[in-house]
């Protein structure tokens, strides 16, 4: 980042709170776990709640997967079981409540995450700093950023992409988990490539042939069929490609076409795995929500703001700290 800062020095910098689509009621056959993890895998606090409530893996709902190098709080669910209480899992996972509830806890039962970041110079910062990030963060709160998927998207490097393509047109049987991971791999490998042609030729508000998504909204239509819905009020929608995504035409269809081609694939490759990949549009630009900035008692920027589910926090803490 152009303003040399560093944002994961250590767990702690990088905080995560799940925004709740519902609280339990208290009342239910599930138990509620409302729980701290600190520079934990997901699948590891998985293993860790199945041995210390003594349930299945695979009975434990969570709404989404949340950062591993962070402390991150979110409710985690249970079949009801007795002497589950709250208290310390591991020197990495906490217990802190427990309530119940009538339903499992299931994938996209949250409204977003709300984020607290500190970000730490080669030099203390100072009033001006908070100044100019505060301006920076209520502009980006009105004209958004761009919602790339982050590099953990991918394992990490480029190669999770190559190699997602060629498990999945070498023709042999692969576990739906790890088939239904690559999808989602080049799924998001075709997302970013769209969203980066698009950057370069500024091109982020809503164009002819565009699907989009109004500010906020979850349902993606044609946006030549916005009758007198202002542009101003709508995202462009850019492609996790299937059979039930909702097809663009002209040249943002192009754009999309090129991503694909670029990956290696074709549509053929979607509609081969078509369970696996049902598709769907994503927000190509996401806001800040709530956003607010302070110093600590060391002079480090302090960051607090909402994203929805699904935005890496990465891709706007790397606009907000651009040139």
């Amino acid at each position: 980042m152009p303003w040399s800062v560093q944002i994961r020095s250590r767990p702690e910098d990088f905080q995560v709170e799940e925004i709740p689509a519902y609280i339990p009621s208290g009342d239910g056959p599930h138990l509620y776990l409302w729980v701290e993890k600190r520079d934990l895998k997901h699948g590891e606090m998985l293993r860790l709640i199945s041995r210390f409530c003594g349930v299945r893996m695979r009975d434990i709902g969570t709404a989404g997967r949340k950062d591993d190098a962070a402390v991150t709080r979110q409710f985690v669910s249970i079949p009801l079981q007795d002497g589950v209480e709250p208290g310390p899992v591991s020197d990495q996972l906490n217990v802190l409540e427990i309530s119940r509830h009538s339903n499992r806890l299931k994938t996209g039962h949250l409204r977003g995450n709300r984020f607290r970041i500190t970000a730490r110079g080669e030099e203390p910062f100072g009033p001006q700093a908070v100044e100019a990030i505060a301006e920076r963060l209520s502009l980006l709160e009105v004209t958004g950023f761009p919602n790339y998927f982050g590099p953990q998207r991918f394992g990490g490097t480029g190669e999770g992409v190559a190699r997602a393509v060629a498990n999945l047109t070498s023709g042999r049987q692969r576990k739906s988990h790890s088939a239904r991971f690559e999808m989602s791999v080049v799924q998001s490998a075709v997302f970013n490539l769209v969203l980066r042609e698009r950057v370069i030729g500024q091109r982020l508000t809503p164009e002819p042939g565009d699907v989009v998504i109004r500010k906020g909204g979850l349902r993606p239509f044609a946006f030549d069929d916005r009758g007198d819905t202002p542009a101003e009020a709508l995202v462009p929608a850019g492609p996790m490609p299937g059979r039930r995504m909702a097809v663009a035409s002209g040249e943002p269809k192009a754009t999309e076409l090129r991503a694909i081609e670029q990956c290696g694939v074709s549509d053929e490759l979607f509609e081969s795995h078509r369970k696996l990949a049902p598709g769907t549009r994503r927000p190509l630009v996401q806001f800040f929500g709530r956003p607010t900035v302070e110093l600590d008692s060391t002079a480090n920027l302090v960051l607090e703001f909402d994203l929805p589910p699904g935005t890496y926090a990465t891709a706007g803490l790397r606009e907000l700290f651009a040139d």
